[in-house]
């Protein structure tokens, strides 16, 4: 059973499509942290608009 654990935790997170590219947790974090901050500037932007007619 421990050897199965440290196989999971040891083990490299990657997901891929079609074979072309490889997106790693790393890639994947990077990612949503910048959908993220793109929501939350255009949820800023959609309060100045509304405000300001």
């Amino acid at each position: 059973m421990v050897g199965f654990l440290h196989q999971i935790q040891m083990q490299e997170i990657r997901f891929g499509a079609f074979n072309l590219n490889y997106f790693d947790l790393r890639t994947m974090n990077a990612v949503l942290a910048s959908v993220f901050s793109y929501l939350v500037v255009l949820a800023q932007f959609s309060l100045i608009l509304k405000n300001h007619c």
